[in-house]
């Protein structure tokens, strides 16, 4: 799981450069336990640089827009690309 998420994250912002025309993805926050004020933390640092959507280890994607079929749509995006990336390991 670590090595996808590395991977995902290296991948995403040279391979898949289409993704960030329309979405662009955060640094994923690291596992830290649920409801924690490290989870708190982590999520705020990740939105610190503008993006639309963020990975949570082990918990899942935060995404945002001016409306929840802009949600819908970052996370399409980004479950597209994931799934290209599964295929690569």
């Amino acid at each position: 799981k670590k090595k996808f998420l590395s991977l995902l994250e290296e991948n995403l912002r040279t391979q898949w450069a289409e993704l960030f025309r329309y979405t662009k993805v955060g640094k994923t926050v690291e596992y830290l336990a649920p409801g924690s004020k490290e989870l708190h933390n982590g999520i705020a640092k990740s939105f610190e640089n503008p993006c639309d959507i963020i990975v949570l280890d082990q918990h899942g994607v935060i995404a945002v827009g001016t409306s929840l079929e802009d949600c819908k749509e970052h996370i399409i995006r980004l479950e597209h690309v994931s799934k290209m990336v599964l295929k690569m390991l």
